[in-house]
């Protein structure tokens, strides 16, 4: 393979990995706004999910791209088999048994996801809670891998990181009410909806 051809081919390791980080920092940040119970400015709920999902999926077949150009690049020195099995790569094992763990959790995500129908609702949930798990290791793994650990690659985790911090708290912490309430729903769901109570009916006057 010739200079140019794996310069280019290295580049565009680089380009898909930061794509994906993009576009699923992005898919995180709608989601928090979405399990807040709040929309993105000017959508409405609905819109706001449709946006998460289309973000959530570009950034999935970013990642895709990322891997296979990966282990296409000679110089990464990644195998099929270490793209699968998480720290078994010759070269860099942490940075890319980081990642293939991030795909994982990735891969479940979006499969349950894809059979959300079929599943139950308490599992679907709890497994789509891996996507936090997975975006935190997809930005350590963008740190510590050599394709994406230059300056630039490094400027944009940050600010990915920061987006995702940011819609944390204001998720989480800054305006808790439609969480609070779910939860609140979940410990006293008879509390919450039942009726109050009537006044009891005035006694009727005796008439002779």
């Amino acid at each position: 393979m010739s200079d140019a051809v794996s310069l280019a081919l290295w580049s565009a390791v680089s380009a898909a990995g930061l794509f994906s980080v993009v576009l699923l920092s992005l898919g995180t940040a709608t989601g928090l706004r979405v399990r807040s119970g709040r929309p993105l400015p000017l959508l409405d709920r609905a819109g706001t999910v449709r946006v998460h999902r289309h973000l959530t999926a570009l950034g999935t077949i970013g990642l895709a791209v990322h891997v296979t150009l990966a282990i296409l690049d000679p110089y990464t020195q990644l195998t099929a088999l270490a793209a699968v099995f998480p720290f078994t790569a010759p070269d860099s094992p942490l940075a890319y048994g980081i990642g293939t763990l991030a795909l994982w959790a990735i891969a479940a995500v979006v499969g349950t996801s894809i059979l959300r129908r079929i599943l139950p609702q308490r599992l679907w949930g709890t497994v789509h809670l891996a996507a936090y798990g997975a975006w935190a290791l997809g930005i350590l793994h963008s740190v510590l891998a050599p394709s994406t650990s230059g300056l630039p690659g490094l400027v944009v985790t940050a600010c990915c990181t920061l987006l995702v911090l940011v819609a944390a708290v204001d998720a989480l912490w800054l305006r808790p009410a439609p969480l609070l309430l779910s939860a609140e729903r979940r410990r006293r769901p008879h509390a919450l909806t039942a009726a109050p109570a009537l006044a009891p009916a005035p006694a009727l006057r005796r008439t002779r």
